[in-house]
């Protein structure tokens, strides 16, 4: 098991929320209270820690916690061959998307959730910013795991609200293609609120899954592709 404390800064703070109601609004200022607060200010990760992180914990207002950590695996994934939309509207086969030829991230999100959805849509926000300042590319996938609800338009809103670039695709489809893309990914947990939260990486392709278990930050998440990228260099 792996656990880290990154103290990484995500600048985007409460407007990650936009115009959510009544429970948005007070976790909203929680979660920007984690999202932004500096290095040092929260204890340092300790091992065996880690407990799954749900989206159900907006029942409970519970933010996710830095000082959880991650825990870090290596997996192969067969991943299934299916047509979804993006958020503009534009039908995309899921293997051509992980077609190509630099680095992956992936994650499962759903665009009414108030918990850990914003936290892990900011911090791919943060992440591509940083790449970029680097001039580095890689493809982003969020997939919907409540697609009767996150049509295209709104997902398009979704992705807007995180300053999504062009190599962001956030996608939904029918209900039977999001369970089996979870499903393909050891990430189906029978409902949206038992969501966890969980971040994958493919450095390259044809190379194993990195899969992130726990909270990580837009620090750690780029240390974690540098890490793989040197790995599927060997």
């Amino acid at each position: 098991m792996e656990t880290h404390d990154d103290g990484d800064h995500l600048s985007r703070g409460p407007a990650i929320f936009g115009r959510r109601p009544r429970v948005g609004l007070v976790l909203g200022a929680a979660l920007a209270l984690v999202v932004a607060i500096g290095p040092g200010t929260l204890p340092a990760a300790r091992a065996g820690t880690l407990e799954p992180m749900k989206c159900g914990a907006a029942m409970g207002m519970t933010a996710p916690r830095r000082d959880q950590g991650y825990r870090r695996s290596v997996r192969d994934y067969q991943v299934p061959d299916l047509v979804l939309r993006d958020q503009r509207g534009r039908r995309l086969r899921l293997r051509e998307l992980l077609d190509v030829g630099r680095p992956v991230m992936l994650n499962f999100i759903f665009t009414s959730c108030t918990a850990i959805c914003p936290v892990m849509s900011a911090t791919f926000a943060a992440t591509a910013k940083r790449l970029a300042a680097r001039h580095e590319r890689v493809r982003m996938l969020s997939i919907s795991i409540d697609p009767q609800y996150d049509t295209p338009g709104r997902l398009r809103k979704y992705a807007a609200r995180y300053g999504a670039g062009p190599d962001w695709f956030f996608l939904t489809g029918s209900r039977r293609d999001s369970i089996r893309v979870q499903r393909a990914f050891a990430a189906f947990r029978g409902n949206k609120m038992s969501h966890d939260y969980i971040t994958y990486i493919r450095p390259a392709r044809g190379r194993s899954w990195i899969r992130l278990d726990g909270y990580i930050g837009a620090h750690d998440l780029v240390a974690e592709l540098e890490r793989a990228r040197s790995l599927a260099r060997r």
